[in-house]
């Protein structure tokens, strides 16, 4: 298997240019908003991990991923930390709401990848890559990657 070059930007919760109580770089509030979001030490792979916590119903932090290719396959995982349902949810980019696809994490409250594989929508050429979750609670969240999906000739039947 090739090297993977993962589209998302501080996809491992590394840099935290705004400080340790705000978004990490290149990951913002969604529509559905957390009520905090903190640089947390509890991490899956490095230093840091992004911790997500809500007192309402839904919640999202989101990275907006310009040019994609209308119609390709690509795989979308991330690791996520929680004693509540955790949601990887990824998003049509051009209203940010819209899912495409969506893979619920364990509430194990022990890290867990969470995959989901999805082509891009007609019209679409960006993806909101958005985790979460429909509950009250935290969630943390480490080692993001969104990738092309790949489609060997021998598997796509002939």
């Amino acid at each position: 298997r090739g090297i993977m070059a993962n589209l998302l930007s501080n996809a491992n919760f590394e840099t935290w240019t705004n400080g340790a109580d705000n978004y990490p770089d290149n990951w913002e509030a969604t529509s559905w908003a957390p009520t905090s979001v903190a640089r947390s030490a509890t991490a899956y792979d490095g230093s840091y991990s992004m911790s997500i916590t809500d007192t309402g119903t839904v919640f999202f932090a989101g990275q907006l991923v310009s040019n994609m290719v209308t119609g390709a396959d690509y795989t979308a995982s991330v690791y996520l930390k929680s004693s509540i349902t955790p949601l990887l949810s990824i998003r049509k980019g051009s209203d940010k709401q819209t899912a495409i696809a969506n893979a619920e994490g364990s509430n194990a409250n022990t890290w867990g990848q969470v995959a989901v594989n999805f082509a891009v929508p007609a019209g679409e050429t960006s993806v909101y890559f958005t985790v979460g979750s429909e509950g009250s609670g935290t969630v943390l969240v480490d080692l993001a990657s969104l990738d092309t999906f790949p489609h060997p000739a021998e598997e796509e039947g002939g």
